[in-house]
């Protein structure tokens, strides 16, 4: 298997070791890469999470790890499907909802479980952020090459 990579990735390497303006390009294209996939996942999960169920905020929690300055904003929320009552999950870098607020949960007719929040578009912000900082990389690459 190495030997494969070492096949695929030889070319590239080879030229990044003579001109390090491949290197912001190599790294911007790999944002852009993730940024597409999470754009994907999104577009994926509104394909197939057609039902709607109103949701209800049990709780949001605030929390920062000791290296950063930023806050992470976690919020509790609950739903139910045919009498089953499911209990999920969302981050985000802001606090959209607040206890006792209500939520549209859009979820999947054939696995409840998996669903999203109309409120938190996480994976569209991700991505759009992902593209971005690919962009600037691959800028930043095409700027030092001239």
């Amino acid at each position: 298997m190495f030997h494969n990579l070492k096949n695929f990735f030889g070319p590239w390497l080879d030229r990044a070791a003579s001109d390090p303006t491949m290197i912001p390009i190599f790294f911007g294209l790999c944002f852009v890469g993730i940024g597409v996939f999470f754009l994907a996942r999104q577009k994926r999960l509104a394909h197939d999470c057609t039902a709607q169920a109103n949701g209800v905020v049990r709780g949001v929690k605030r929390s920062r790890s000791k290296k950063s300055s930023f806050f992470t904003y976690t919020t509790t929320f609950m739903y139910a499907v045919q009498g089953i009552e499911y209990i999920k999950e969302v981050s985000s870098n802001s606090a959209v909802a607040s206890e006792g607020e209500g939520l549209t949960v859009f979820y999947d007719p054939s696995n409840p479980e998996r669903h999203y929040v109309l409120e938190y578009k996480q994976n569209i912000r991700e991505g759009l952020r992902y593209i971005l900082f690919g962009v600037a990389f691959i800028a930043i690459g095409y700027v030092s090459d001239l």
